[in-house]
């Protein structure tokens, strides 16, 4: 289903999602091991570098017979969070080159507000212009802020002693 290239991985996207776009944050669909783009509070595994919006990809029923199309069935490249270097994401509105960003809804970033979202970590840098929602901007994700409190806002830290143990998958 997926296979490791440095910081890049490849996913499916889950059937359930119409299609997901280049620049989008997505996290790992817990129950079917899929992706889909994530939210606001959602720790992303990465973000999209290809897309499978739009996709014509053929499937075929159990009897031979064409099905239609499927987006799902496009492999996905996924940028994964741990890789080095900058990431183009796609905007949620207005940025401008060095605001800082959070993350926002659908797997995009919105301008970080020092006042409204002093809450949440920032997600990053934008190094580049975002006007309109469909556009795509670079930006340089700040150190740390891959990891969500127990809310999925603002950053956190665990430090973890020898003999400490990590149940269930999370801390």
């Amino acid at each position: 289903m997926s296979f490791a290239r440095s910081a890049e991985y490849t996913f499916l996207s889950s059937p359930n999602v119409a299609g997901i776009g280049l620049g989008i944050r997505v996290k790992l669909d817990g129950n079917t091991g899929f992706i889909v783009p994530a939210g606001a509070s959602d720790m992303e595994i990465g973000v999209v570098e290809n897309s499978n919006e739009n996709a014509a990809v053929v499937a075929f029923n159990p009897d031979g017979s064409i099905a239609a199309s499927n987006q799902s069935k496009r492999p996905l490249r996924v940028r994964l969070w741990n890789a080095y270097g900058t990431v183009d994401v796609a905007s949620s509105g207005t940025i401008s080159a060095g605001d800082r960003v959070r993350r926002a809804d659908n797997g995009r970033v919105a301008k970080w507000d020092s006042v409204a979202d002093s809450a949440i970590a920032p997600y990053g840098f934008a190094l580049g212009n975002g006007i309109a929602p469909t556009d795509i901007i670079e930006v340089l994700p700040i150190p740390g802020s891959s990891t969500t409190s127990g809310g999925g806002s603002g950053g956190s830290s665990v430090v973890l002693s020898a003999g400490d143990a990590i149940v269930g998958g999370t801390w």
